[in-house]
């Protein structure tokens, strides 16, 4: 098999460099193995790769290379699909990496390709390509990432064959996170024995460490651990390895707790391993550790560990007691209690360092290497089985998914979108029997308000994505979405997610304002709707509520128009009056009577599904609120201020109005 690994660069000092050359030199000797990286800006990296390994670099950027790319204009543009970072300037990865990136997708005759980064992950997932296999390496916690990432990275996760992850807690979290249907196998790093194994602590009194001098990795509480236990073992020593932009504020703790002859800064290294081997205990005090290569190379090192039991892979790799010790996160005492117990007790010492050698050997090459392959294993086999959906609307409203290749005695499952970037947790499941190949999902009593995801769930339990092979929405205009039997509004939409496979969004709303017309003409804003659920009420109202404060600014009569129907006409002056100088949003809202509770002005009753980009209203330039010391016009009077009034349906299909100043 010819397996391609997609990396940003090979070129600093980090761990997934370091994770994806282990893996694929783990895996060379028996697969063809390259490592495409998307730009190479140093004669070489810091991490060995086996030499069995191809590297393909994309772009070229070392400025003192006669035939690279740092002059192409290219290379400074802003990236159309790889998703950007406006801080970067100009931009790491440029519209020329992302140009060749692509046409390496188009062409590759790999049997899998594998994403090493989130951003390459999107543009893996919409590139046109061969039949290989698609896979992501997530190495850090994923809903930590940019939100606009995450926007366009949780939708690219569909279009992957597996998504590996670190330890089974962030596999849990990430399937809640988005939805759920992925298949995202716990796959920890491959880390080979420290120095090419062979290598063993020399045991001299030093606590030792290493990483990047940043907040999170905690060395402040390191320090202060040690200054607690320092009186107590005069003989040893702290070294911590590594540089960053924490380093004068540490230094500065050594200094204050006067350990400045006993703790130091060693500074970055590329023979890490080497330093660790010097000392006789390792100690990891970081506040969040998606893995810990680090630790896994002190371990196999025959170290005995201190570890903050931080999120989530020190847990995953020592069991506290055997291997070393773990801690809270953040917690200087408890770490001092550990270091005592470590420090003051050589037999207890030599005990764990040698479980610690043996606990290393699960995360070396060889068996890397076959959980890789396993992961590769079940992602053929499960694409293999892809199950393809026709999905339509009935005359009753109801949702039909007709599967193809569907095992008998297998279920469609739900599962809730939420957060629109997938930001929320927990999210919930509707379950449906898929009898005779095909699934009814029920506009009443099926599921509750919000958007959902597709799967299927095969009769061994095993769930997996379904391809659209067809999204029939025309029905939809001619089914009820209002009934006696169920008030208000009910209606489910398909449609095609942004990964290609099927969803389905749900309305369901006891009482409901549907906007039917919006007017925006001789200064005024005129809507006609119905209400659902409800009639319209003496006291009915069409209230303004400031978007971030709540508070309603302006107000309008809704006046009956029989049937549920109702009028309401809003001056726009009314909301220039209310304009400052910046953006305001006003979002509308329907309150059907005295007392009665507000329902938002929407329009759900449409088989379109994002409406603000569909229905779009002329504008309305009126004059706003008079600027102090404003320039007098030709007759001395003040010059009023003029101002844009828009009214738009959100994101969320409400209506609003935006007064912006008039160019």
């Amino acid at each position: 098999m010819k397996i391609a690994f997609l990396i940003v660069d090979r070129d600093h000092i980090g761990g997934v460099v370091s994770a994806v050359h282990n893996l694929a030199g783990a895996l060379a000797g028996r697969h063809e193995v390259e490592v495409v990286a998307l730009r190479r800006a140093r004669d070489r990296s810091p991490f060995p790769l086996d030499p069995r390994v191809r590297v393909v670099n994309l772009t070229d950027v070392r400025p003192e290379s006669p035939t690279g790319d740092a002059e192409d204009p290219l290379a400074v543009q802003r990236p159309r699909v790889y998703p950007d970072d406006p801080a970067q300037k100009p931009p790491k990865v440029g519209r020329l990496a992302e140009l060749r990136l692509l046409r390496y997708l188009a062409g590759t005759d790999a049997d899998a390709v594998v994403s090493s980064n989130p951003r390459i992950t999107v543009v893996l997932a919409r590139a046109d390509g061969g039949g290989y296999l698609r896979l992501a390496q997530e190495h850090s916690h994923p809903w930590g990432y940019a939100r606009e990432v995450k926007r366009e990275l949780y939708p690219a996760y569909r279009a992957m064959d597996a998504v590996t992850v670190l330890t089974p807690e962030v596999a849990e979290r990430l399937q809640a996170d988005t939805g759920g249907g992925h298949s995202m196998p716990a796959v920890p790093n491959c880390v080979p024995p420290a120095g090419g194994g062979g290598l063993r602590a020399a045991g001299a009194p030093f606590i030792v460490t290493g990483g990047v001098l940043k907040p999170h990795k905690g060395f402040d509480v390191l320090v202060e651990a040690f200054a607690k236990v320092s009186g107590e073992f005069p003989e040893w020593g702290l070294r911590i390895h590594g540089g960053g932009p924490e380093k004068a504020r540490i230094r500065g703790v050594i200094e204050e707790r006067g350990l400045y002859e006993r703790a130091h800064l060693m500074g970055p290294t590329e023979r890490l391993p080497w330093e660790l081997a010097k000392g006789a205990v390792f100690a990891l005090p970081s506040k969040r550790e998606p893995f810990g290569n680090v630790l896994v190379e002190a371990m196999s090192l025959g170290l005995p560990v201190v570890s903050a039991d931080c999120d989530h892979g020190p847990r995953n790799i020592i069991t506290s007691g055997k291997e070393g010790l773990l801690v809270p996160p953040g917690d200087a005492e408890a770490m001092a209690d550990a270091l005592r117990v470590v420090l003051g007790d050589p037999r207890a010492r030599s005990e764990m360092g040698e479980a610690a050698r043996i606990g290393a050997e699960r995360f070396d090459e060889a068996h890397s290497a076959e959980r890789f392959e396993a992961v590769l294993e079940e992602a053929a086999k499960r694409r293999s089985q892809e199950v393809q959906g026709r999905v339509s609307v009935d005359g009753s409203g109801d949702v039909r998914i007709d599967l193809h290749g569907a095992p008998e005695g297998s279920e469609v499952v739900l599962h809730r979108r939420t957060g629109g970037a997938g930001g929320g947790r927990g999210a919930e499941a509707a379950v449906f029997p898929a009898e005779a190949g095909t699934a009814v999902v029920p506009r009443l009593g099926g599921p509750g308000e919000g958007e959902w995801r597709v799967a299927l769930r095969r009769p061994d339990g095993a769930e997996t994505a379904v391809g659209c092979a067809a999204c029939d929405t025309s029905g939809y205009l001619g089914a009820p979405r209002l009934s006696r039997e169920a008030p208000g509004l009910r209606s489910l939409l398909p449609y095609v997610g942004e990964d290609g496979a099927p969803a389905v969004r749900s309305r369901v709303r006891t009482v409901h304002a549907e906007v039917r017309s919006v007017r925006t003409e001789e200064g005024r804003i005129t809507v006609v709707g119905e209400l659902w659920g409800a009639e319209p009420g003496p006291g009915a109202r069409v209230e303004a509520v400031r978007r971030g404060s709540g508070v309603c600014e302006a107000e309008a009569p809704a006046r009956a128009a029989g049937g549920g129907g109702f009028r309401a006409e809003l001056p726009a002056r009314v909301f220039a009056s209310r304009f400052r100088g910046e953006e305001a949003i006003w979002d509308l809202w329907l309150r059907p009577d005295e007392g009665a509770d507000r329902t938002g002005l929407c329009r759900l009753d449409t088989d379109v599904l994002r409406t603000t980009p569909v229905f779009t209203h002329p504008d309305l330039t009126v004059p706003g609120p008079r600027r102090p010391g404003a320039r007098l016009g030709p007759l001395g009077l003040l010059r009023p201020r003029r101002c844009t009034v828009r009214v738009y349906f959100s994101s969320a299909d409400r209506l609003a109005v935006k007064v912006v100043a008039a160019p």
